[in-house]
């Protein structure tokens, strides 16, 4: 059965109406990834000559160049070149998960209308690799995958929302506390709590350290800039956890408040 996929486009127009070739954000995307305008025009399956066409357009709808082009060093994005993919990247993360629910429930009912009724499994979970590497693989059933928060998604299951709740529970005392906290969603006589992918997760910092972060403790130093998770996340409720068993209080991490 074919299968909806919907993806976030890009228009571009200026105050006339003229629109930017939709192609552009690939080719920078394509030149980032590649270093050479020739490489990064195979990528996106044009001509070479239609590719410095597209670069010309960016440049005179900008009014600078998006692209830096030298001899013998191949190309590189300029600031700008380098803002518009970022933004782009930006968009795709933000409105991913999202766009992947309206998919599925886009396809649940193309199915319907087409087999008439059928079996569904409903599942909500926050949104992550394996679960969205789910519909790929599993082919006994349609699957309506709803992505959403790990309380929004026990809330789901309890009102009976959905089939199957994915939910995050880190290891130690910080899971018992979290562990806690879900616990009037679960009733042990109707849920069953099934392990479904293990993971771990640290900081991410620059190339060799440079600050020497060592943990969260670290988080509070003189010169750090945090970048953190949405409230509703499970990685959120990780960090809180660890936040309070180091004794760190969110108000001394510079950016706690950015997500």
């Amino acid at each position: 059965m074919k299968k909806i996929t919907v993806l976030p486009t890009w228009c571009f127009r200026d105050e006339a109406g003229n629109p930017l070739d939709v192609q552009l954000l690939r080719l920078l995307g394509a030149v980032h990834r590649r270093g050479k305008l020739t490489q990064a025009a195979e990528d996106v399956g044009i001509s070479y000559r239609h590719a410095w066409n597209v670069l010309r357009q960016g440049n005179a709808f900008f009014g600078v160049a998006l692209v830096e082009l030298k001899r013998g060093r191949g190309a590189q994005l300029t600031p700008l070149g380098d803002k518009l993919l970022w933004a782009e990247q930006r968009a795709v993360a933000r409105l991913g998960p999202q766009l992947e629910s309206l998919g599925s429930e886009l396809n649940l009912a193309i199915a319907r209308e087409q087999q008439g009724a059928v079996s569904v499994l409903r599942l909500h979970a926050s949104h992550g690799f394996a679960v969205e590497l789910l519909p790929r693989h599993l082919t006994a059933l349609p699957l309506d995958l709803q992505y959403c928060s790990p309380h929004e998604s026990l809330a789901a299951l309890d009102r009976g929302s959905c089939d199957v709740a994915g939910f995050h529970l880190p290891r130690g005392a910080v899971g018992e506390r979290i562990r806690a906290s879900y616990h009037e969603r679960l009733n042990p006589r109707e849920h069953r709590v099934i392990g479904f992918i293990t993971r771990t997760q640290g900081l991410m910092v620059a190339p060799n350290n440079p600050l020497g972060i060592e943990g969260v403790a670290s988080l509070a130093l003189e010169g750090v800039r945090f970048v953190n998770r949405q409230a509703s996340s499970g990685t959120r409720s990780l960090l809180d956890g660890l936040l309070s068993e180091a004794g760190v209080a969110s108000t001394a991490i510079r950016g706690f408040e950015v997500e």
